[in-house]
């Protein structure tokens, strides 16, 4: 090889060694990211759930009033 081979050689190997290196770091980002969003997800399914459950007990004690009112 040449001269200029190897410092084109050199080159894509400190480029490959970099690319590497940022993807490592973009696959952390990543991941943390979606740790993060895993648990803002999980913490507003169980409010929804929240109030799922006090609209379905709010529903059946009016449907049970109502029923008592007309004496069903």
């Amino acid at each position: 090889m040449s001269g200029l081979d190897n410092i084109v050689e050199e080159i894509r190997n400190q480029s490959k060694q970099e690319a590497d290196e940022i993807l490592k770091e973009a696959d952390a980002f990543c991941k943390d990211y979606m740790n993060k969003i895993k648990k803002d997800v999980e913490v507003e399914v169980v409010s929804i759930e929240k109030k799922a459950l006090a609209d379905r007990k709010l529903y059946e004690e009016k449907t049970v009033s109502g029923m008592e009112f007309f004496g069903t």
